[in-house]
């Protein structure tokens, strides 16, 4: 049904040396979030706590954790991207990118809404269990094609592309947001 620990992950090799790994450790994430929000959506039968956990964990990592990472890719990945002029294949890929996270954060807004509820209300769940499924299903399939195009076209062109000093001040940049304790969703709770 669920892990014992939601936010439980695998113990990683050491820390990042390259921005494109601490970004690809993000999207490992966004992947099991993504899970667990389409398990939640069919464990009506699971423990009330579990329940509640779980929704919990969902907001905290959608609604908070989250907009640090598209602020990692907004804010220190495209202007640095764009400023070696990659060409239009990777131009492109940054629009879409872009406009991707504005999808996402809209299915966010609604899915948090649910999550909410069943995070005080667990006994909610039977009732709200094919919405959040449907949602979690539109938000999983968001992500796919997010990630694939990030994947195969922005990280390759930022290790190719961006000198090393850039890359290494995007990655600290990236070590910045999660460490300087500034936490704050860049959307508010809905």
């Amino acid at each position: 049904m669920f892990p014992n620990r939601i936010g439980s992950q695998p113990a990683r090799q050491g820390e990042p040396t390259e921005p494109t790994e601490a970004l690809a450790e993000c999207h490992e994430r966004i992947r099991h979030f993504s899970t667990v929000a389409l398990r939640l959506a069919r464990s009506s039968n699971a423990s009330p706590r579990l329940i509640a956990d779980s929704a919990a964990a969902l907001r905290r990592y959608f609604v908070s954790a989250l907009p640090l990472h598209e602020r990692d890719e907004e804010d220190s990945v495209t202007p640095r991207l764009l400023e070696v002029r990659p060409g239009k294949a990777v131009e492109q890929a940054l629009t879409r990118m872009a406009a991707d996270h504005r999808a996402i954060d809209d299915v966010i807004t609604a899915l948090d809404r649910l999550w909410a509820r069943v995070a005080t209300h667990p006994t909610d769940l039977g009732n709200l269990s094919d919405e959040l499924h449907t949602r979690a299903l539109a938000l999983a399939s968001l992500f796919e094609g997010h990630l694939q195009v990030e994947e195969e076209t922005i990280f390759p062109a930022v290790a190719e592309l961006v000198p090393e000093a850039s890359r290494k001040l995007m990655l600290r940049e990236i070590r910045d947001r999660r460490g300087s304790g500034v936490r704050k969703a860049s959307r508010p709770v809905r």
